[in-house]
């Protein structure tokens, strides 16, 4: 039951990195701001910021941080209002505005307002046409009227003007996770990226990635997507992150076929990536999610402790391999042996990630197997109340709770 997948189907793609994101040009109280903040800790800062507008209610930069505030906590008309508010006494003689009529429009797209999130691009992209951060909000306009082309252009735009790497692939992520586009509208999109772009690593790598799509084609589609993939290695044969790519797409029709061979060509790619950069994070999740995927357990735990020993120990790989180790406790009690030995496994992963609801339940199926079940019980109740919609927990506690009533008779 419960194998934890390390990372999802597509490897690295962990989260969305785009998002609605606001034009940061920060107002005096923009900082009181910043960071996560609960409902009613946000509410109150709205109380204060209007009563600073009350003392002086011609500042538009008090109307903005309101608009904020509002936006933190979902409530995106009044943010819109605000928003109309602080350009109406937007001053003459600055010329930022641009700013505020692209928060306006990530507003309108929010609560998919199409045509009002567009005049208010228009009038953003009039004022400062290269502002990042409108481009995105433009390319999402596009995208959600369907209108590939044009998300493609601005898609471009958005990469031409961002220092960062990997943008198209940032916009993968988002459409296919977020968005949830049909893999073949992916394609086509990608495909008007690529015309745009021909010499981009990136665009070239998320092409073949929207072909690879969700995995049902992949079979048929296995030929054009390792193409692909060669040609944004040929922008820049040095790409970690395209050969991890590579790797993963064998893993999968592995996987697919029950075709071990393809395991092997996986696995030196995996090689060739580790030759160029032995000390890549990202590298180290990709190769302990393909030994996870075969069942080789005890490898994956090493990759990972290997990564953790070069500095990678954030909480996100350190999650990761409380899944490993998960995994290999799991393994123990489906074969049905050295048992004891999956407990000290599980224990590992609970000192992990101590508030994991399938990991606590990995550790109540062990001592269900080893006759303990009043022991069990206690952990599978932790369990369901960490994970109360998961079925196969709730087996598990049922399956449980009958041992434990059967045996106190």
């Amino acid at each position: 039951m419960k194998k934890i997948f390390l990372l999802t189907l597509l490897s690295f793609l962990l989260t969305s990195t785009i998002s609605a994101d606001i034009n940061l040009k920060p107002s005096f109280l923009w900082k009181k701001l910043m960071g996560p903040s609960k409902e009613e800790e946000t509410l109150k800062k709205i109380l204060g910021i209007k009563a600073v507008i009350k003392e002086d209610p011609e500042n538009y930069a008090d109307y903005e941080a309101l608009s904020i505030a509002y936006d933190r906590i979902g409530l995106y008309e009044k943010s819109i209002a605000a928003l109309k508010t602080a350009i109406k006494y937007y001053p003459e003689d600055e010329n930022d505005e641009d700013f505020l009529y692209g928060n306006l429009a990530r507003a309108y797209i929010i609560i998919k307002e199409l045509d009002k999130a567009k005049d208010a691009l228009d009038k953003a992209m009039k004022i400062n046409p290269n502002n990042a951060v409108n481009a995105v909000h433009l390319a999402q306009y596009h995208i959600m009227k369907k209108q590939y082309k044009q998300a493609a252009s601005a898609m471009k735009r958005d990469s031409d003007l961002s220092n960062k790497e990997d943008i198209y692939f940032d916009w993968y992520r988002y459409i296919f996770f977020d968005l949830g586009i049909d893999s073949s509208k992916a394609i086509d999109l990608f495909k008007y990226v690529v015309e745009l772009d021909p010499k981009s690593n990136d665009a070239r790598r998320t092409f073949a990635t929207a072909i690879r799509g969700d995995l049902d084609n992949l079979e048929n589609d296995f030929s054009r997507i390792i193409e692909e993939y060669k040609k944004a290695l040929n922008c820049r044969p040095n790409h970690v992150l395209t050969h991890i790519c590579i790797a993963d797409t064998y893993m999968f029709m592995a996987f697919k076929t029950k075709d071990e061979s393809y395991n092997e060509i996986a696995l030196e790619w995996f090689g060739k990536a580790f030759e160029i950069n032995p000390k890549h994070e990202q590298l180290f999740y990709a190769i302990a999610n393909f030994y996870n995927y075969n069942e080789k357990h005890d490898e994956a735990i090493l990759k990972l402790k290997e990564a953790i020993l070069l500095g990678f120990n954030d909480e996100h790989m350190m999650e990761t391999l409380a899944r490993a180790y998960n995994n290999k406790a799991y393994s123990l009690y489906q074969e049905g042996k050295d048992l004891n030995k999956g407990l000290e496994v599980i224990e590992k992963a609970i000192s992990l990630s101590p508030n994991n609801g399938i990991i606590l339940s990995t550790k109540a199926e062990l001592l269900y197997k080893m006759g303990k079940f009043e022991e069990a019980y206690t952990y599978i109740k932790r369990g369901i109340i960490l994970e109360p919609e998961h079925l196969e927990i709730q087996q598990d506690f049922k399956m449980i709770e009958e041992a434990l009533g059967k045996a106190n008779k």
